[in-house]
């Protein structure tokens, strides 16, 4: 993905502070965790599947776009789910 300013993400499922289209049901689907970096303070979102992401996170292997710092908070935010049909 490429980041502001025509830079590449790393990783992935990366991208910081914009917004991409789905290019497929599956990727859409995807769960998207966002983060602030500890030494740079940026905000940042990571998509990863479930089980991806709880390997990173146990792991310490989450950086920072920006700085590539591993020193990164979790941050819990509000959910906001889609559906293909209607029930």
């Amino acid at each position: 993905m490429i980041l502001p300013g025509g830079a590449a993400a790393e990783g992935p499922g990366w991208h910081c502070d914009v917004a991409s289209p789905a290019s497929n049901e599956t990727e859409e689907a995807m769960p998207q965790y966002d983060y602030k970096c500890e030494s740079c303070k940026r905000k940042f979102t990571v998509k990863l599947s479930i089980i991806e992401h709880e390997e990173q996170d146990r792991k310490h292997k989450i950086k920072c776009p920006k700085c590539t710092s591993t020193e990164v908070r979790h941050l819990i935010e509000s959910v906001f789910v889609t559906t293909s049909k209607k029930s």
